[in-house]
C-alpha cells in the first residue's frame, strides 16, 4: 500500500510535470509567434503631428480602429476616447519624439512609430503696430462703420498687395503707396475688407474686389470694369503667360448650389470666354455630369511648374483638387471625394507640394511628392498628413519666401476656443514647421457657442510689415521679430 502511494505520488507528479511543460510551450509558441508576427509586420510609418494637437487615432490608422491600444514610450501622452494628446505640452524639451503605439487584436499583434514634432513657439513673436490711421476707429469698428455709412463713404479701409506696391484705402481715397511715396491713384473703390486681390500680367494689372474685376495699364489712374457678377476669395486669378490672357473664378457663398466657371479674359482683344464649367452636385447625382463643386475656393500658380492649381469645396463629395497645365484649357483631377480634398491655399516647394484643410474637421497640413501628379487620381493613403491645430485653415501669404502666414479661424475647436494666425516653414525633405505667433480667444454668444473669429492675412508691404484683416476688429498691422 505504501509502495502504490509512493508510485503513485511519482505519476501523478509526471503528469503535472508533462501538463506544465504541455502549457509553457504553448504559452512559449504563442508568444514566440506574437513576437515573430511583431517583427515581421513592423513598419516604421513616421507620421508627425504637433505637440499641441490631439491626434486622431481612427483617421491616422483606419485599419486598427477596432483595435484595443498600448502607448509605449512616452509617460506625458495621453490616449483618451481614440484620440492621443499632451496634457502637459510644457514638458516636452524637444521637437522630435519618438512615439511607439503598439495595435493587438487576439494574437495578432503590430505597432508603428509616431514622430511627434513640437512646435516652436519662441523663434518668431508678432509685436502688434498701433500707428496705422484707423487704428483707434478700428478698435470700435462697429460705430465707426455706422458713421460712416452716416457720411455716405463707401470705400472699406483696407489694403492690397501688388508686388511692392500697395492699393490702400486707409486715407479714405485710392492711393498706390510704395517706397518713393504716396499718390492718389483714382476714384475706384475697394469694396470688400478681405476679399481683394491684384495681379499684373504682361504690360496689364488687374484688380479684383468683392464682385468687380477691373483692369488698367498705368496703376489705376485709368481702369475699366471687365466683370461684375459673383467674387473670389483672396486668390482667384492666374495669368496665363503662353496665351496672354487672365484666367478667374468665381466663388458663391451660402447654400445655394450654382454652377461656377473658369473665365478667361484676352486684355487685347478684351474678351471674355468660358474655360470650365463646374457643375453642381445636383446635376452630377441626376446626370453624372463632371467636374462638380459647391463652389471654387482659389486658383494659383505653382511657380515651379507654372501649372495652374484649382482648389473647391464644400460638402460631402464636393470637395476636390485639380490642377491644369494649359492655362485651363484642360484640368486633370489630383483628388476628391471629402475634407482632405478641402483648401484654401497651396503651398510649393521644389519637390513637394501642400495644402490645407478649410474644414471644421481635424485639421491637417497635406503633402505629395510632384512625381504623384502625372499618375492620374491620388488616393487618400498616398498623402502625407501632418495633423495641426483645431480648426479651419485660411488663405496665405508668403512671408520672405520661406515663411509662410495662415490664418485659423474659430470654426471646429477641437482642443480649445482660441483663433490663431501661424507661421509655416517646409524644409527641403518635405517636413513642415509650425509656428504659433498669435492666439486670442474667441468670444462666444449667450448660449455659449463660438462666435466666428479670424485674422486673416492681407499682405506683406515694402517695409516687411505684415497687414491683416480682423473681423472683429478691423485693420491690424503687425512687424516679425525673431528672437536671438
Amino acid at each position: 500500500m505504501k509502495r502504490f502511494n509512493k508510485r503513485s505520488k511519482i505519476i501523478f507528479s509526471l503528469i503535472i510535470c508533462t501538463l506544465l511543460f504541455i502549457f509553457f510551450c504553448v504559452i512559449v509558441g504563442v508568444y514566440c509567434g506574437n513576437k515573430r508576427f511583431i517583427v515581421k509586420s513592423y513598419k516604421n510609418e513616421k507620421i508627425s503631428f504637433y505637440y499641441r494637437d490631439t491626434l486622431l487615432l481612427d483617421s491616422v490608422f483606419p485599419q486598427f480602429s477596432h483595435y484595443q491600444v498600448k502607448i509605449c514610450g512616452s509617460p506625458h501622452i495621453v490616449l483618451n476616447d481614440k484620440k492621443l494628446y499632451f496634457p502637459n505640452p510644457e514638458c516636452i524639451d524637444t521637437t522630435d519624439l519618438k512615439l511607439k503605439i503598439s495595435f493587438f487584436n487576439g494574437s495578432d499583434s503590430t505597432y508603428k512609430t509616431v514622430y511627434v514634432r513640437c512646435w516652436i513657439d519662441g523663434k518668431y513673436s508678432l509685436n502688434e503696430c498701433t500707428d496705422n490711421p484707423i487704428w483707434e476707429a478700428s478698435k470700435f469698428k462697429h460705430y465707426y462703420d455706422v458713421f460712416r455709412n452716416l457720411l455716405g463713404k463707401k470705400s472699406r479701409e483696407t489694403i492690397v498687395a501688388l508686388g511692392d506696391t500697395l492699393y490702400s484705402t486707409l486715407n479714405g481715397r485710392f492711393e498706390l503707396i510704395s517706397e518713393a511715396g504716396i499718390k492718389e491713384c483714382s476714384s475706384l473703390e475697394l469694396e470688400s475688407f478681405e476679399y481683394n486681390q491684384a495681379i499684373r500680367g504682361g504690360e496689364f494689372q488687374f484688380l479684383r474686389t468683392e464682385n468687380k474685376l477691373y483692369v488698367s495699364k498705368d496703376d489705376f489712374r485709368n481702369y475699366k470694369l471687365i466683370y461684375d457678377d459673383r467674387r473670389g476669395i483672396k486668390e482667384s486669378m492666374y495669368w496665363d503667360v503662353e496665351r496672354n490672357r487672365l484666367v478667374f473664378s468665381m466663388y458663391t457663398p451660402g447654400s445655394v448650389r450654382l454652377r461656377h466657371y473658369l473665365i478667361s479674359y484676352d486684355p487685347v482683344a478684351d474678351k471674355l470666354d468660358t474655360l470650365q464649367t463646374f457643375y453642381t452636385s445636383q446635376e452630377h447625382k441626376n446626370d453624372g455630369k463632371t467636374p462638380y463643386c459647391r463652389h471654387i475656393h482659389l486658383i494659383c500658380k505653382d511657380p515651379y511648374s507654372g501649372y495652374m492649381f484649382i482648389g473647391i469645396g464644400d460638402y460631402d463629395d464636393e470637395p476636390g483638387i485639380y490642377y491644369s497645365k494649359d492655362g485651363g484649357e484642360t484640368i486633370h483631377c489630383l483628388g476628391k471625394g471629402n475634407q482632405l480634398w478641402r483648401t484654401l491655399s497651396f503651398f510649393f516647394i521644389e519637390d513637394y507640394i501642400f495644402w490645407t484643410n478649410d474644414s471644421e474637421s481635424p485639421q491637417y497640413i497635406n503633402r505629395i511628392s510632384r512625381s504623384q501628379l502625372d499618375n492620374g487620381l491620388v488616393d487618400d493613403k498616398d498623402v502625407v498628413r501632418f495633423p495641426i491645430f483645431n480648426s479651419a485653415l485660411w488663405c496665405n501669404v508668403n512671408y520672405n519666401g520661406d515663411l509662410y502666414l495662415v490664418g485659423s479661424n474659430s470654426e471646429g475647436q477641437f482642443y480649445d476656443d482660441f483663433h490663431r494666425l501661424y507661421g509655416l516653414s517646409f524644409s527641403e525633405d518635405g517636413i513642415p514647421t509650425v509656428y504659433n505667433l498669435i492666439e486670442e480667444k474667441s468670444l462666444k454668444d449667450k448660449t455659449n457657442r463660438i462666435i466666428y473669429h479670424q485674422i486673416a492675412p492681407l499682405c506683406v508691404d515694402f517695409n516687411g510689415f505684415i497687414w491683416c484683416y480682423d473681423t472683429h476688429l478691423g485693420l491690424r498691422k503687425f512687424e516679425l521679430k525673431e528672437s536671438e
